[in-house]
């Protein structure tokens, strides 16, 4: 479901850039639960607000940071600039995508079929939030917003 979110989100909106290394199989490079993607002139914070509107919880930071404003220092550390880093969104996983399924069960909520229609329709999300901030954002007039010096 990692891959599938990022190559969904990749294909949506091409100049996303994924932060750390991928993963793939069995060459686990990154985390199969964890994922992190910047959106270029995209404010992170702006966009956790959008997407948690949209129903999709998703993070800026790490938890541990919860309620900080500051850029990711993770990724400040990984050699990342602190613009990417504050465009960056971290996306969880777990094994199931169900909230409500019970651990005891069987299959501890597994069910393909409706996990990749969930990780499909994120992508959908996300792709179609950032779009919409890239859209005012390109479209706003610098001038309403003066520079104080």
């Amino acid at each position: 479901m990692h891959d599938r979110l990022i190559d969904g989100i990749m294909n949506e909106i091409p100049d996303a850039q994924l932060n750390g290394l991928l993963y793939k199989g069995n060459e686990v490079m990154q985390s199969p639960y964890i994922a992190n993607v910047s959106f270029p002139n995209i404010e992170n914070h702006a966009l956790v607000l959008r997407l948690a509107a949209d129903g999709l919880m998703v993070s800026s930071g790490a938890a541990c940071s919860s309620g900080d404003n500051a850029p990711s220092r993770v990724l400040l550390a990984s050699g990342y600039s602190e613009e990417r880093a504050r465009s960056a969104i971290r996306f969880s996983f777990d094994y199931k995508l169900d909230p409500s399924a019970n651990d005891m069960e069987y299959n501890y909520g597994l069910n393909l079929e409706r996990d990749i229609k969930i990780i499909d329709d994120a992508a959908k999300i996300v792709a179609q939030n950032v779009r919409e901030m890239k859209k005012i954002s390109s479209t706003r007039d610098k001038s309403d917003f003066p520079v104080e010096s």
